[in-house]
């Protein structure tokens, strides 16, 4: 006998779902801050603008904890980010692709070396140093050690 564990509200919305893979929320290689960031990104409509401060300012985490996020999601290949550029080939913003399902790592590896000049210079030369894929684990396990340690 298998007792009740979630408990839903009444729907009167005819679309109140988004539709999300399994896979990808069960995909052990992401945290439980990534898979949610994913997820909210997943229910926007497909031609939605992605701005992390924007992302920010509609939930609790802030921006360190949205970027520390996004980055995981564009090393498991989930994002891919490219630079944007007005007129005048001058940088504008970033402009994400979100996948429900991970970009092949063949993919993924050439945008990830091409993409990430937005990490640190400590990172960037530990990237250089072939210690990247270490001190990013490193940097969601701190991540994760001081969300634990404020109690979210």
């Amino acid at each position: 006998m298998s007792k009740k564990t979630i408990y839903r509200r009444a729907r009167t919305n005819p679309q109140p779902y988004a539709m999300i893979s399994r896979k990808t929320l069960q995909d052990s290689r992401l945290s439980f801050k990534a898979k949610g960031l994913l997820s909210y990104l997943l229910s926007l409509p497909d031609n939605w603008e992605i701005h992390l401060k924007e992302i920010a300012k509609h939930s609790t985490d802030k921006l360190t904890a949205i970027k520390t996020a996004t980055k995981e999601l564009v090393a498991a290949g989930y994002i891919t980010m490219s630079q944007g550029k007005d007129a005048k080939g001058r940088f504008v913003s970033y402009e994400y692709t979100v996948y429900e399902h991970p970009r092949g790592l063949k993919d993924v590896s050439k945008r990830v070396n091409r993409e990430i000049d937005w990490l640190t210079s400590f990172e960037r030369q530990a990237r250089d140093d072939e210690k990247y894929d270490e001190l990013e684990e490193l940097a969601i396990a701190k991540d994760v050690a001081k969300a634990k340690a404020r109690g979210s």
